[in-house]
């Protein structure tokens, strides 16, 4: 925590607030929320949520205890801009190698971009390829209002799924890639991902514009047909 709290307080961001939820550290100048480990296990979206709301600003960045800021971060910020309701960075592996950041969910995909959903960092999502994008609950950035307005399904936990249901929760999804700011992972996780290239997303786009939003709805029930027969979890 220390490592990551540092990553933080280094950027020298004229004015913000670091909210720690849960676990047993505390670390001066950063506001620590208790929270229950036992209620029930693995209750990430909970915890998001009281961030949520806890949040005294507008730009609310969220981040597993496992992940830090990489210098220059807040200055790629400042590069970037201020206009975006859900934003995504660069995630660095902790060696060094890209981790699942601006990245398509690859259910009922044309076979052609199914094993490449990793998208290259300087494109601009269309809204049919955004419907079909999710963002990982390792790390976002998001604006207080769109938290609020589509809390996290508090029936959900760690490794459910969450974050998918989320971005397919939200009307008219927008997702930002600011590639000027990156983070970086503090442990190994697993990922099969791969990049994809300009002429395959150039293809994706056309693909998207036909078949994106038959495919959302495939994906959106998908996900929710693995979650009743999974866990027992019936969401609308």
């Amino acid at each position: 925590m220390k490592e990551i709290v540092d990553s933080i307080r280094i950027q020298a961001i004229p004015t913000y607030e670091i909210i720690i939820v849960g676990g047993s550290v505390s670390i001066e100048g950063c506001k620590r929320v208790s929270f229950d480990e036992t209620v029930k296990s693995g209750w990430i979206t909970k915890k998001k949520n009281i961030i949520f709301r806890e949040a005294a600003y507008e730009n609310i960045v969220v981040m597993h205890d496992y992940v830090c800021l990489c210098e220059g971060w807040y200055e790629g910020f400042l590069r970037h801009g201020d206009s975006f309701q859900l934003c995504i960075n660069p995630i660095q592996t902790v060696d060094g190698r890209r981790f699942r950041d601006y990245v398509l969910f690859n259910q009922f995909l044309h076979p052609r971009f199914s094993n490449k959903t990793l998208l290259p960092y300087d494109c601009k999502v269309s809204p049919k390829v955004s419907r079909i994008m999710y963002v990982s609950g390792t790390y976002y950035v998001v604006k207080k209002e769109l938290a609020l307005k589509y809390p996290l399904r508090e029936e959900l936990a760690h490794n459910q799924g969450e974050d998918v249901i989320f971005c397919q929760d939200i009307d008219r999804l927008d997702i930002q890639c600011n590639r000027h700011s990156s983070v970086r992972l503090l442990k190994q996780k697993p990922f099969w991902e791969n990049e994809m290239s300009q002429e395959d997303y150039q293809a994706l786009e056309i693909w998207a514009q036909m078949y994106g939003e038959e495919v959302f709805q495939k994906q959106r029930a998908f996900q929710r047909n693995w979650l009743a027969r999974d866990f027992g979890i019936i969401l609308p």
